[in-house]
């Protein structure tokens, strides 16, 4: 008893079997990575927003005035540090504790303003991947 056809029939299968398969995780494999990329585009633009607060809030902070083009102009703030500070004396106890809660004050409402902001793009969001 010769079992030719069968055994051929079998491996005739089992290799339409095998490519089927990798098609198919091929297949997955670019509908996964597709997905992947359609959601980090998407939050590219708010991830970029964040960036741009960040650095914006680096210029609203205490020791800057303007941003790096126009720094070279002189401020009223730095004529005021220039010559009205010479003539001070150093800074007293009060001043130190005063800057230190004033930097925590800073500390806190940076902090606030953060939450704000990621909240406000997250919900955004959110509402855009509603939408779709």
């Amino acid at each position: 008893m010769k079992h030719e056809f069968v055994e051929i029939v079998g491996f005739i299968m089992v290799a339409i079997f095998h490519i089927v398969i990798v098609i198919m995780l091929m297949n997955m494999l670019i509908a996964m990575m597709t997905i992947s990329f359609e959601a980090i585009n998407d939050d590219a633009d708010i991830e970029w927003k964040v960036a741009r607060t960040r650095l914006w809030l680096e210029y609203i902070g205490e020791g800057s005035t303007l941003p790096i083009p126009f720094n070279l102009i002189p401020s009223p703030k730095w004529l005021f540090f220039l010559f009205i500070r010479k003539k001070c004396k150093g800074p007293s106890e009060k001043e130190i504790n005063g800057k230190d809660k004033k930097r925590r004050h800073f500390d806190i409402r940076y902090r606030a303003l953060m939450a704000k902001l990621i909240a406000r793009y997250s919900k955004k969001a959110a509402e855009g991947e509603k939408k779709k």
